[in-house]
């Protein structure tokens, strides 16, 4: 230890330099403290090669989206060259579903703790108030670590856990400052192509050599140009990709910043529907259920006009997260929680979305054609064992609910609570019978702990 050293930083009034030294949860959370427990596990003896090729097996009936990615095959060899991203994906997806009956439950109950904070830690948007239930959460973990651990196992990562609070609330969330982006960068500039000379010049020459590029005015008519130029001429992983990435990236959060009162859950600048997009005619059925909905949506007013033909699509961007209710040889349809008519949660899947007039009579008089985006869902059926693995997991029926009400068989993308992930699975019941059942995963952008 070489203690503390004196830094010329000290002499600046307003630096403080305990509290000007952040923690990155990306190393203190997920490349720390998961994977040492996963380690403490194994010494321990509670995690045998056998156990590991469970989790592989079970891991390997999960199929999630393109934007979350497949645990590599990596599990049954003691989870070796996990990257960050594949830990906070086994932290925050998978582990709660394939650890359980693995390991003893009070191990799963600490783990769960754990689990629970990072989902909070993680999100894109976190309150005060659930910043604070993260930090209970992570004390929990780490006084049962102790006890069922030994102190010789903690680390001084869980110390830091403690201090993460401060970080958040001085800092914002965790994606403002944690490394992931940091690591980013760094993989793009390893991407430049160097004569191993002067480095550090030929990456800042390409650097500023690709800014004064997209500053660049270009004439009228060569938009197609500059496309190609920005998008497929240049190298893969550069700077100049990350650049236009955070040019639209900010451009789409602008547009998307407003008054909460004002958006209109109809139909919002978040929900963008994704080709092809079909015209076609609704069956009679549909549209009395149609109609159903939309009375209990407008009960105040009159339903004037409901038209027999719409648009269909099979693909939607809500939030930055695609929906899809296309079934496919590689592709699943969208499992959503969704708020039931009770104001509850409830799983469904997507079968359809579609992009509908409706006209109404307002408080004046005068009629007002509403387009609305809705999806038609078939919901899950209740199952006795539904908390059976800890929250956010839950388990579900095996087929769908029979008995719904007409109204909510089309639900507005507005009502969309979190994107998840079913899994066909078999848990034991009564006189050691295994039945089949739906395990539902919420994923992590939007995540109910």
């Amino acid at each position: 230890m070489t203690g503390a050293r004196y830094s010329v930083l000290f002499q600046l009034p307003y630096y403080d330099a305990v509290r000007f030294a952040l923690i990155d949860p990306m190393h203190n959370l997920l490349l720390g403290t998961a994977k040492h427990v996963l380690k403490t596990w194994i010494e321990m003896g509670l995690l045998s090669d056998s156990d590991l090729q469970r989790l592989q097996k079970r891991v390997n009936l999960v199929k999630p989206p393109s934007e979350i990615g497949c645990i590599p095959s990596k599990i049954s060899e003691g989870f070796k060259g996990f990257t960050a991203d594949q830990w906070k994906n086994w932290v925050c997806i998978y582990s709660l579903f394939a650890l359980k009956g693995v390991i003893p439950n009070e191990h799963y109950g600490m783990w769960t703790a754990f689990v629970h904070a990072c989902q909070l830690l993680c999100r894109k948007v976190i309150t005060k108030e659930e910043c604070n239930e993260a930090d209970q959460k992570l004390m929990r973990f780490c006084i049962m670590f102790e006890a069922l651990c030994g102190k010789e196992k903690c680390t001084p990562n869980m110390h830091l856990h403690g201090h993460l609070q401060e970080c958040l609330l001085d800092y914002g969330p965790v994606f403002s400052f944690w490394c992931f982006s940091f690591e980013r960068y760094n993989g793009m500039l390893g991407d430049y192509h160097t004569n191993n000379i002067n480095i550090g010049v030929q990456i800042m020459r390409k650097f500023l050599r690709e800014k004064e590029l997209m500053r660049t005015p270009f004439p009228e008519g060569m938009e197609e140009f500059q496309q190609l130029l920005y998008c497929e001429n240049k190298q893969k992983g550069t700077l100049l990709e990350a650049s236009v990435g955070l040019q639209l990236f900010s451009n789409m959060i602008e547009s998307e910043i407003g008054n909460p009162a004002d958006v209109d859950l109809s139909k919002s600048e978040t929900q963008v529907p994704l080709p092809p997009i079909k015209r076609d005619a609704i069956e009679s059925a549909d549209v009395r259920k149609l109609q159903k909905t939309y009375e209990r949506m407008y009960a105040a007013r009159r339903i004037l006009h409901i038209p027999s033909f719409c648009d269909k699509f099979k693909h939607l961007l809500y939030k930055g997260c695609r929906y899809t209710s296309d079934f496919t040889a590689h592709q699943q349809a969208s499992t959503v929680f969704l708020q039931w008519l009770d104001d509850s949660s409830r799983p469904a899947v997507i079968r359809e979305f579609l992009q509908h007039d409706v006209v109404v009579e307002m408080n004046c008089g005068k009629s007002q054609r509403v387009t609305h985006i809705l999806a038609l869902v078939e919901w899950y059926a209740r199952h006795p064992q539904c908390n059976r693995y800890s929250k956010p997991v839950e388990v579900w029926a095996n087929y769908f609910e029979s008995l719904v009400p007409e109204h909510a068989h089309y639900v507005l993308v507005g009502r969309f609570q979190s994107n998840c992930v079913s899994v066909r699975y078999q848990v034991p019941v009564l006189n050691h019978q295994y039945e089949k059942v739906n395990v539902i995963i919420p994923l992590l952008n939007s995540v109910r702990v």
